[in-house]
């Protein structure tokens, strides 16, 4: 409605005031029709409330009057009269807003939120009123608006993390109260008794007057279209308790007897009801048998109900398999339960479930059992029986693997092409279908690459005379001039890397010219590094390969065997972040005479996804590999870095330039820690702290502006911190809240925005540094970049969604509310697998037992060589020796030297 109709309100009202019995009415309020900034006027379309005016208790009704910012809330609670216009029918008049009656969200004055909201998980018995929102991206999360049973009149928020429940029924439900800053007083609905039916409810009224109640309460909620307050009050009049019996059988011919109710409706009234009887019936039976209500509603959505009934009776073990999140251990006690014949597929469940799991460690296979020849507990733990024979007997005292129904299960799925069983001289190894053919067509990929015969470097070039070292000499002049299509150029931190790569691509663009070149790297930030040294654009590999995304299950690359890339030569950056999906996918869209050089260091952390591709080509002897040796930048300048990398590499404890935190705490208190860092010899020292919390507070002034102002070092752009894992005191969730706080405070910005999504919760503010979590090819962006929010968004509408606005080094990528923390978190601290492929001036690595799971030599090896002038390790002597001596990430599965 447009700004200049707003006078019609007051110019066609034929009655200035029909008085009724009620002068105030209570309502929820369905939608804002008009609103007038300027002028505090507003037209409202209201559901007025029982039990507050009896003349209207159940319409919908325009409310029109100086209402302001109550506009845009839920609740509205005013006094007035009741007019009539030609035009626009019945309005109510406002003369002055009022305080709703003291009810359930009105009871706590705000000292006493804090207390109650915290509280243990309770349970209370609602009636739904309407839903207000349910997540476009999970259908786990809605937000209601719901009555106690004990006071019909209070009307508060239902925050449900299960789903939304139907408008009119009657539940329990399980959670607690929490004070959300924006929304105010909210019940957080963790589960839902449904079974329990409210019975104190039932025995408080009359079970017929429950139905009807209930009944025209779900109809009057515009669930079914063309049927609203009015019509549902009248349908429950006319037929009484018989209501529910006229819907499931159909008659027509009744239901029209209604006054007001045209076939078109009637039709779409039965038809919408039968279904949902259908549905709820379903639903009911699915909780019998032990699904909890959050689970039943997946599986209905995902499968339908036809489709669902028939999986629960054959094999519920496919939703472990189908639908994330679900776990094994639900499904089996349900399914052990239910009947002895889902033997066979439970083994096959658990047998696949294992093989998911053991991918996702970055395990391309696992061997089929637990062999003599294996005698570490680790590797143990990589065979598939041992597994599987933890999956089946963990927490049921009674069960044991039965290795009958395990071979009788391997082979269903083997018949099936599910797995692949590949034999060796030695064990026989199980793969998933997908794996193995990754691995086995990578293998046949790389064997056209093997080592050829080179040619001899031409006299003109003098190479070694400009400053490169005889390996720097021999990796040209492989990538350039010899016959050789693949050459993979290895070394540690200031081995001269960036500098070989920039000299080949110099003389590529003399040879084939600067278009029939492609320079790529896994992550957008590692790309960004060596397009600035080479000068020519760089992509990802998932932009040089064209990834077309296609639904939740994945996506395809547009460039492939059939399409490949038109280009004469290919340098990838930083391949041992490369895991064995995207090394087939790269040189499956290469030419066979393409010339491709690889370029990482073997002995950083593997992939983050399976296979451990650069180790094995290296390892393998079989392709001309450039092993770096020389340390240019320990040469130019004393560095201890570069010769401490190499210790732990070689699983040597490095002894380090160590000081106490108490000596770091003197010199910021006497102001001379920015001279020491001025003047300090060494590139890599230790802060010795045995107590996390000690350790987060030294940070703290090591993170001070003025300390690095004589180093022309910004604490917010050029020092990282790192840490092993997120939890924890020094985890990096507690360190990003923590020094947002002091790198871009709040009250320094404008603006800034809360979004919840499920139990997580992220708070932004302009200028925030964020990182992308998870690969997005929707929006270009990958897992780890690095990006600063540069501003927000707001989109008026009744959801009240605000648009984050992300800069990328350059360019700008938008997310939803929805979509922001699926996406992103704070950058100020990251893990170490986050830092792989970047580089910053300034690292420092905190080290600490409580992530003694995650320790390993290439874990510290990795991030002490993100730092390029400086590192600093905060934690103790005794923690970084149990780091370098682990080395248990080597051991996974992988047999892709055996395909060459």
């Amino acid at each position: 409605m447009r700004s200049n109709n707003y006078k019609s309100f007051h110019s066609k009202s034929k009655k200035e005031s029909v008085n009724l019995k009620g002068s105030s009415i209570e309502g929820t309020v369905q939608q804002v029709l008009f609103e007038s900034r300027e002028t505090q006027y507003s037209v409202l379309e209201v559901l007025v409330h029982r039990s507050s005016c009896k003349e209207l208790e159940g319409e919908t009704i325009q409310v029109v009057g100086r209402l302001g910012a109550q506009a845009r809330q839920n609740l509205i609670s005013v006094e007035g009269n009741l007019t009539e216009s030609e035009r626009y029918g019945r309005q109510f008049r406002v003369k002055e807003k009022r305080l709703r009656k003291k009810g359930l969200t009105d009871r706590l004055k705000d000292s006493d939120l804090r207390g109650y909201c915290g509280k243990d998980t309770e349970t209370i018995e609602i009636r739904v009123e309407r839903i207000l929102f349910t997540s476009g991206n999970s259908s786990q999360y809605a937000v209601m608006q719901c009555v106690t049973t004990e006071s019909l009149e209070d009307v508060f928020t239902v925050v449900s993390y299960f789903g939304p429940l139907t408008p009119g029924s009657s539940v329990s439900i399980c959670g607690k109260w929490v004070h959300h800053d924006k929304y105010g007083l909210q019940f957080h609905a963790k589960s839902c008794l449904e079974e329990q039916n409210l019975q104190s409810l039932k025995t408080e009224l009359k079970k017929d007057e429950w139905l009807l109640e209930t009944i025209q309460s779900y109809l009057s909620s515009h669930t079914v279209p063309g049927i609203g307050p009015v019509l549902a009050k009248r349908l429950c009049s006319y037929f009484g308790t018989r209501i529910e019996d006229v819907l499931e059988q159909g008659d027509m011919e009744n239901l029209l007897q209604v006054r007001g109710l045209r076939q078109k409706s009637a039709r779409a009234l039965i038809d919408h009801f039968q279904e949902k009887g259908i549905l709820r019936r379903a639903t009911l039976g699915l909780m019998k048998l032990g699904f909890p209500l959050s689970l039943v509603s997946r599986i209905l959505s995902s499968y339908g109900i036809q489709r669902s009934l028939f999986l629960v009776e054959n094999d519920p073990y496919v939703f472990v398999e189908d639908l994330k999140g679900v776990g094994f251990k639900k499904i089996d006690r349900i399914a052990r339960s239910m009947s002895p014949k889902f033997a066979v597929s439970r083994y096959r469940a658990a047998i696949k479930l294992a093989l998911r799991a053991a991918v996702k460690e970055g395990h391309c296979f696992l061997y089929l059992s637990e062999c003599d020849s294996i005698s570490k507990q680790y590797e143990t733990e990589l065979s598939l029986s041992y597994q599987v024979k933890k999956l089946i007997t963990d927490d049921f005292e009674d069960a044991q693997f039965d290795k009958s129904l395990f071979v009788e299960a391997l082979e269903a799925l083997e018949t099936s092409n599910a797995i692949v069983l590949h034999s060796t001289s030695h064990e026989t190894c199980v793969y998933l279908k997908k794996m193995y053919d990754y691995e086995f067509q990578l293998g046949a990929l790389l064997k056209r690459y093997r080592a050829g015969s080179g040619h001899s470097l031409p006299d003109s070039l003098h190479l070694a005379q400009e400053g490169m070292s005889l390996e720097q000499v021999a990796a040209v002049k492989e990538a350039v001039f010899s016959d050789t299509r693949l050459c993979i150029i290895t070394g540690g931190p200031g081995s001269g890397k960036t500098y070989t790569a920039r000299r080949i691509v110099e003389l590529w663009k003399t040879k084939y010219g600067s278009n029939n070149i492609a320079l790529t790297a896994p992550t957008g930030r590692a790309a960004a590094r060596l397009a600035e040294c080479t000068g020519l654009t760089a992509q990802t590999i998932h932009r040089l390969l064209e990834y077309q995304p296609r639904g939740e299950r994945g996506g395809v690359f547009k460039r492939n065997k059939r399409r490949p890339l038109d280009v004469d030569a290919v340098l990838v950056d930083e391949f041992s972040m490369v895991d064995i999906e995207m090394a087939f996918s790269l040189l499956n869209a290469l030419k066979p005479d393409t010339k491709l050089v690889l370029i990482g260091d073997m002995f950083q952390l593997a992939s983050v996804g399976p296979g451990q591709v650069l180790k094995d080509i290296c390892m393998s002897n079989q392709f001309c590999i450039i092993h770096l040796t020389s340390n240019f930048r320990q040469q130019k300048q004393r560095s201890s870095l570069i010769e401490t990398a190499s210790q732990i590499r070689l699983g040597t404890v490095p002894y380090l330039t160590t000081f106490s935190a108490s000596h770091i705490w003197d010199m910021y208190q006497s102001n001379s820690l920015s001279t020491f860092f001025s003047q300090l010899q060494t590139d890599l020292i230790m802060i010795e702290e045995k107590d996390p919390s000690g350790a987060v507070a030294l940070l703290h002034p090591l993170l001070d502006k003025d300390v690095w102002t004589q180093n022309n070092v910004s604490p917010y752009h050029d020092i990282q911190i790192i840490s092993p894992g997120t939890k924890g005191s020094v985890g990096t969730i507690q360190l990003n809240l923590s020094l947002k706080q002091q790198l871009n405070p709040p009250d320094l910005n404008h603006e800034g925005h809360s979004f919840v999504v499920g139990n997580t919760s992220l708070t932004l503010h302009l200028g925030d540094k964020v990182f992308q979590k998870v690969n997005d090819y929707n929006r270009d962006v990958f897992n780890g970049d690095i990006g600063v929010v540069e501003g927000f968004e707001k989109k008026y509408s009744r959801t009240s969604q605000v648009v984050v606005h992300v800069r990328f080094m350059d360019r700008i990528v938008s997310y939803s509310s929805e979509d922001v923390v699926f996406n992103l978190s704070h950058a100020y601290a990251l893990t170490v697998h986050k830092s792989q492929g970047s580089e910053f001036p300034v690292v420092f690595v905190v080290l600490f037992p409580m992530h003694y799971t995650l320790f390993n030599r290439s874990l510290l090896y990795t991030a002490v060589t993100r730092a390029k002038k400086l590192c600093v390790v905060i934690g103790t002597k005794r923690t970084l020796a149990i780091c370098v001596k682990q080395s248990k990430e080597s051991q996974r599965n992988s047999m892709l030297p055996h395909f060459f």
